[in-house]
């Protein structure tokens, strides 16, 4: 059984997620719309991966933010940054803050499942399009 909790405040993506995920029939996915609901629901649930979008509504970044409040209380806690930015500056960011993966949000969705095995596994994700700047000093 694997618990993932999903912060992201599009609804349609919420859902779809959900459903990928979901195929997999250990798999039960929670989820909360903006970092204050989100760190909560970590707090409550105690998920085994936590995915989350780095740009919620009204919080510019605030996923940064809850990455950082999630491994402060929990440092080997599992955190999938799900986003759209390509940028190398948000990518070292997002590691920094305490991430074991990046995914981006244009990714097959095949990749999403794939992506919160590793990190669930302790293994660090990125995808493969931003694996060149995690190589950057």
């Amino acid at each position: 059984m694997c618990k993932v909790l999903l912060v992201d405040d599009h609804p349609i993506i919420v859902a779809a997620c959900r459903w990928l995920l979901e195929q997999d029939a250990g798999t039960t996915v929670l989820d909360a719309n903006d970092a204050s609901t989100g760190y909560d629901a970590f707090l409550q649930h105690k998920p085994d991966v936590i995915v989350v979008d780095l740009r919620l509504q009204n919080e510019d970044f605030g996923g940064l933010a809850l990455i950082k409040r999630i491994r402060s209380r929990a440092p080997q806690a599992a955190v999938l940054a799900f986003s759209m930015h390509l940028d190398p500056v948000v990518i070292s960011a997002t590691i920094r803050a305490g991430a074991t993966g990046y995914l981006l949000k244009d990714a097959p969705p095949e990749e999403l499942a794939r992506a919160v095995e590793h990190v669930r596994s302790g293994r660090r994700y990125m995808d493969r399009q931003a694996e060149w700047i995690s190589r950057l000093p």
